[in-house]
Parts: structure tokens; sequence; C-alpha cells
């Protein structure tokens, strides 16, 4: 079968300028030829083009010029010579951005310079977006559903394109829906919810740039911004056939707000409080995610972490898990029994104090009921490690100063599990860890990691205390 290009094409909406066009475009292959010649390098003069087109008269020539001028799809100019003692005028011919499109319509697209095709490709997605939009009003439609709906059918294809292409070494289940909430004093802006992104997905970015294989598993609503991460994350190296793209919860619309000092924050009006990230356990091809290297569950779905849990215990890999204070506590039974598939947990200060404070769980506690360890992560600088061995030890990077707190604990955890899985003993995976996050938290943007090398080679040190 013989490939397929994605041509696009912006024609004039005047159905006779439209015919017009297209009649003198392919109904003679002189025109063809014409556009050919002239290329996308720039202008170039009418004798230049008479004498690469010789084997047609020059009449020919001059007349399918000037109706390629009429129709638009080339524009012409004149500038003046000198030649010897005579000053020459000479006509100077060359695409418009109309021609332009037309030219990669007869070419093979591998000629054409990747960053003139881009340029071409950035003004026809902005003329496409403006054409949905017209299409939109003049139907009474709302405009944002015909995007959501192309970035529909684009999740849809990569998911499916990238499924059995890479390695697959780490389950990530988590969210891409909305975690954290924003105050807005405006009482019309008083439902907008921050984009900051769901921690599996931010996970899974991290392992991609780990060089790890990472599959990600959760259900994405089709709103905007839930999407867009599955196009990026495709583009990595995160697998995305466990993903389920539930149509029928478009639980968010996208909103764009400038804040005063210029930098762009995306928002969520929330249209619908459920969110949509709760595979069904009973659909997940769980053979799939059979015998691989590690396993990390980090969502509120008590169920799905328990059917993971299983699979790592009979897989006898490592199983990393972030519980959410909702699924201890709504479902303790069930906790209970994931703890006796002794997993790593690793949970921040705040989640445990008000798992102490509603249920009386001591950290001690965990561990009895049969976590391996667990890692509390007081801050992006300092954690405690309890252990079976019944040690506390207690590590703080030296010497840090902390501008940001975003995703420093997602960052803690995705090269905790890199180190653990190139054979690291917990100790070290946990420091060199935690200098991860440190470092994460020095960054001035929020989406900002660091690399192996920056952990390996940096001076931090890690203060330890260890007590029985």
């Amino acid at each position: 079968m013989d490939s397929i290009w994605p041509y696009m094409l912006p024609l004039f909406t005047e159905p006779r300028k439209r015919i017009k066009l297209l009649l003198q475009l392919f109904s003679s292959p002189i025109a063809v030829e014409v556009l050919e010649t002239i290329g996308l390098a720039g202008s170039i003069s009418q004798k230049d083009i008479i004498n690469t087109l010789k084997h047609h008269s020059n009449k020919t020539i001059i007349n399918v010029l000037k109706k390629l001028v009429e129709t638009g799809i080339l524009e012409e100019s004149t500038i003046r010579k000198r030649s010897g003692l005579r000053t020459v005028w000479t006509k100077q011919y060359k695409l418009t951005n109309l021609g332009k499109w037309f030219y990669t319509l007869i070419v093979d697209p591998s000629r054409i310079p990747k960053g003139e095709l881009k340029e071409l490709a950035t003004s026809i997605y902005e003329s496409l977006g403006r054409g949905m939009y017209d299409v939109a009003k003049y139907l009474n439609y709302d405009p944002i559903e015909n995007f959501r709906h192309a970035l529909y059918g684009l999740a849809k294809y990569l998911i499916s394109k990238n499924s059995n292409m890479k390695k697959k070494e780490v389950l990530v289940a988590g969210g891409l829906s909305l975690d954290h909430h924003f105050k807005l004093l405006s009482d019309e802006l008083q439902y907008l919810r921050s984009l900051l992104g769901g921690d599996g997905a931010i996970v899974s970015t991290i392992m991609s740039k780990l060089k790890l294989g990472p599959i990600l598993l959760t259900e994405a609503a089709c709103d905007l911004w839930s999407l867009k991460w599955l196009i990026e994350l495709s583009e990595s190296d995160v697998t995305l056939n466990n993903v389920k793209l539930s149509k029928d919860k478009n639980i968010a619309e996208n909103v764009i707000v400038n804040t005063n000092n210029g930098d762009e924050l995306r928002i969520y009006k929330i249209v619908n409080e459920s969110r949509a990230t709760s595979p069904n356990v009973n659909e997940v091809n769980w053979l799939n995610l059979y015998d691989l290297k590690a396993y990390y569950s980090g969502i509120t779905f008590i169920e799905i972490a328990y059917k993971i849990s299983e699979l790592a215990y009979t897989s006898n890999s490592p199983f990393i898990y972030r519980p959410t204070l909702e699924s201890m506590i709504h479902n303790l039974g069930l906790f209970k029994k994931i703890l006796e598939k002794k997993p790593i947990l690793i949970i921040s200060k705040n989640t445990y104090n008000k798992l102490y404070g509603k249920l009386g769980i001591s950290c001690n506690d965990l561990i009895g009921l049969g976590a391996k360890t667990l890692i509390l992560i007081i801050s992006p600088t300092r954690a405690i490690v309890f252990t079976r061995e019944c040690k506390r030890i207690e590590l703080k990077v030296k010497e840090i100063k902390i501008r940001q707190l975003i995703n420093t604990i997602n960052t803690f955890t995705s090269f905790f599990i890199y180190y653990i899985l190139k054979g690291e003993d917990y100790s070290s995976s946990v420091k060199k860890s935690l200098i991860a996050s440190a470092l994460t938290s020095t960054k001035s943007m929020p989406y900002t990691f660091p690399s192996t090398s920056e952990v390996e080679e940096c001076n931090l040190e890690v203060e330890e205390s260890v007590e029985r």
C-alpha cells in the first residue's frame, strides 16, 4: 500500500475563485512545472523561468505566470538592474503563502526543508483554527468542541500507534486529571482550578527522561488538557496502550487567563466534579502488565492498587505505593490487604499527619501491617525511612535553598524507582532520590527536572542519623 501524507490546502470561500484556482493549476502540466521551478527558495526572474522551461514557448510561460498571479499562487514584483550602461527592469516571481501550500502538494515532502515545512504547518494550523471557529459560530456550535474532537482523534491514533512499539518496564497507575485547587477572589471565576496535571502523567514523563519504559494506566477524560497530556506522553517513551479515553466524560472546559506579570496560567472551569481517572478493573488487560520490572501506584482508586499489588507480589517485583488519604480512610480493609503484599510506601508528611489524626495509625503500625519500607517525605530536602528491622533513618540534604515545591515528590518517586532498578540498595536510592527532589525544588520552573548526571555530579551532601 502506498504511504499517505496528510495534505491540507487553504482555499477561497467564494466558489468562482476556488474553481478558477483549481482549474488554472491542474488543467495544464505547465503550471505545475512553473511551481516546481520557482520552489520555496525565494524569488526568481522571468528570464530564468523561461530558460529553465525552454521546451515551452516564451508566450506560453508568460501567459501561465500571469494567470498564477491572478489566482493568488504567485506574487509578482519588478526590480531594476544595471546591465552595462543600461538600466533593465526585470520581473521577479515568488510563491505566496497559498502558493507554498500548493507547492507542497506537487513535490515529495522529504525535499522540503523541515524549517520551511514547520513554518507552513504553523500557518495552516492557524488558518484551520480560524476556519473551525467561524464554522462553529455559523452552526451555533461550541468552537471548543471542534478542537476537542480534533485532539481526541489524534490522541486515539497515537495511543494505538505506540501500543506495541516501546519497551515496557514499569507500570505507572495514576491520573491525568487535576490535583491542585486554585482560589480566585472573583465570583465569576470561583470554580476554576489550576492545570498542574496528574501525578501519574508527571511520573511517567520523568521516567521516560530517565530512559525507563513506563506504561501509563489511567482513564482520561476528553477535556483539552488531558488530551494534550496524552499527545505529549505518546511522543516520549511512555506506553499508552492501557489508557482508556472516556468520550462521555467531558469533565472540564479549558480557559486561559494571563496573570499580571505576563506569565500564562492555564486553568479549568469545572463542569462535573467527578474525575475520569478510574479504569475499570475488569476492562484492563492485566496479562499485558504481568512480569514487569517494577510497579507504581498513586491513584485514589484502591481496587486498582490492590490488583497491582497482587501482580507485583506474584512476579516478585518491587511495588511502590503512594496511597491517598481518601483511599486509606474509606477502604481501610483493602488498604491493609495491600500492605500484606509488602509494598514500599511513600507518604507525605501532610498525608501521614491526617491519617494518624483520623485513624491513629502510626509509622510503626504501617510497617507492622506488612509494608517493607516506609518513606515519609517531610520536605523536598528531608525524609525519614522506617524499615522492618525497626530502624528509623532520618536524611537531610544540606545547604539547599528551596524555590518551589511542585513535583518534588514526583521527582523523588521516579528517581527512587530508577535507582532501585539499577541495583542500588535502598539507602543509596533514597539518598540520591532526595538529592533529585532537592534539585527540583531549586528550579525556577516547576516542570523542570534534573538529569541523573546532575544528581551524581552535584556536591550536595546528605546528612544521616539512624535510630533503633
